[in-house]
């Protein structure tokens, strides 16, 4: 098998992300239920990314790595120096935060392992949902005051 093949399959093409707050007993119940999907349906369901911290989710997402998802969507740049034209930053930079939104599976790269080849960006889902508790974050916050009356 080609290393093509290979990285081809490891892409979650056409599958829906779900980006969502949970502890490792929500990861462990999201994997029971994705493999029983898998036995009912013969296919894999979408792809569930948790942050146990609500908060790193907002730290990931930056307006700067939000941009760089909607051109590679929208303009479907060939390079990650093509992408950095497009969004008219610094290939540094761009390549940076594209490091940090593919350690979180947020965007993939085609050619990766391939030497010579165009290392194309994509993010490769039908679609990208975001769950979040926000009572339950504002709740846990350390910052927030103790507004009960007395």
């Amino acid at each position: 098998m080609s290393n093509e093949n290979r990285i081809e399959r490891e892409i979650p093409y056409g599958k829906k992300l779900v980006i969502k707050e949970r502890n490792l007993e929500q990861a462990v119940e999201d994997m029971n239920q994705q493999f029983e999907s898998f036995i009912e349906d013969g296919e894999e369901s979408g792809v569930v990314v948790g942050f146990e911290d609500p908060e790193k989710i907002r730290q990931i997402l930056t307006p700067k790595r939000r941009e760089l998802m909607s051109a590679i969507i929208s303009a479907e740049p060939e390079s990650i120096s093509q992408l950095a034209d497009i969004t008219d930053r610094g290939i540094t930079e761009v390549h940076r935060d594209l490091e940090i939104l593919k350690e979180n599976k947020l965007v993939y790269i085609e050619g990766e392992e391939v030497n010579g080849k165009a290392k194309k960006p994509v993010v490769p889902y039908s679609d990208i949902e975001i769950n979040y508790n926000l009572k339950s974050s504002l709740m846990s916050n350390k910052e927030v005051k103790d507004f009960k009356t007395a």
